[in-house]
């Protein structure tokens, strides 16, 4: 076990499963204030399927994916984040054993023409919706009831404050939601967990260079830079001079320091990839609004 930095919370950590299960029932029987996370081994298996219409049944895909050796614990048909529509998309939870990953094979499913893909992970920040603090969820917190509207310790959904009162973060005590994203105490934990690691061999790389801008240069170089400086020279003196010394830019952006032609690598596939989801929003938005029209001037 060890304490964090923020110096108020225990953190304790069993050496195998047994331990944890015994930990963590002692904690629920004593009504201790603690929070954990899901098993690996409890976890569902979570893939996307792609192909069918949003009205297709739920019940008639589990049964479809029970008869091939797939054990389905959720399906949930994935909304438009912004019209709420739903979308020819599901979520598919399958319980954790070890053929999950042969559903990756599956290519037909009730005569229907499907595709099973890995879940996008996005960077985001957890937020329990029972305690309002981060780096959790509710299914495992056992800590206080604290509201997301007045900070109180109560369930949200028990509040009783009128709507035309402001409301009063449980964080920082400000005049908003705990859930608003725009909250000093949410701004500080997303900085410090999505703050990109520094990559390995950066160091090196630095401290090479500055070795090799710290080696002397040759006597007989330094003279002809020197002299290149001071006087000028025609084409034709150079060329009667085949050992004249090659000057290498001292301004050049990218011989100074090799990392930056990675870093602008990055940016590059940064806005690359961000068009690209741009393009696709677009574009499912576009089938939507097709779909919707044929079906409604279907008979």
């Amino acid at each position: 076990m060890t304490t964090l930095k923020s110096g108020h919370i225990v953190k304790i950590m069993p050496t195998d499963i047994d331990t944890y299960k015994i930990i963590r029932e002692n904690f629920t029987t004593n009504n201790i204030s603690h929070y954990t996370y899901k098993l690996k081994s409890e976890r569902p298996y979570r893939v996307v399927l792609r192909g069918l219409h949003s009205s297709q049944d739920i019940d008639d895909i589990k049964h479809a994916l029970n008869e091939i050796g797939h054990e389905v614990r959720q399906i949930v048909n994935v909304k438009h984040r912004e019209t709420k529509e739903p979308l020819p998309l599901f979520y598919v939870d399958l319980e954790p054993k070890t053929n999950n990953k042969d559903i990756f094979k599956v290519e037909k499913l009730d005569y229907m023409k499907v595709t099973f893909e890995a879940p996008y992970r996005k960077k985001e920040v957890l937020q329990c919706k029972r305690c309002q603090r981060f780096g959790h969820t509710k299914n495992q917190c056992c800590r206080p009831y604290r509201c997301v509207k007045c900070g109180e310790t109560h369930p949200s959904n028990e509040c009783a404050k009128p709507s035309d009162t402001e409301a009063t973060c449980a964080n920082c005590q400000e005049k908003h939601p705990s859930s608003y994203k725009g909250c000093q105490k949410y701004k500080q934990y997303r900085e410090l967990i999505l703050k990109p690691k520094q990559k390995s061999g950066t160091k090196t790389t630095q401290k090479s260079t500055e070795r090799k801008q710290e080696i002397p240069i040759n006597n007989k170089n330094q003279q002809g830079i020197n002299q290149q400086k001071t006087s000028t020279r025609t084409y034709a003196d150079i060329t009667k001079n085949r050992d004249y010394p090659k000057i290498r830019p001292e301004n050049s952006y990218y011989s100074n320091n090799p990392d930056n032609i990675v870093n602008v690598l990055d940016t590059m596939f940064d806005r690359f990839q961000n068009i690209m989801s741009n393009m696709l929003d677009n574009m499912m938005d576009r089938m939507i609004q097709l779909i919707t029209q044929i079906i409604q001037k279907c008979p």
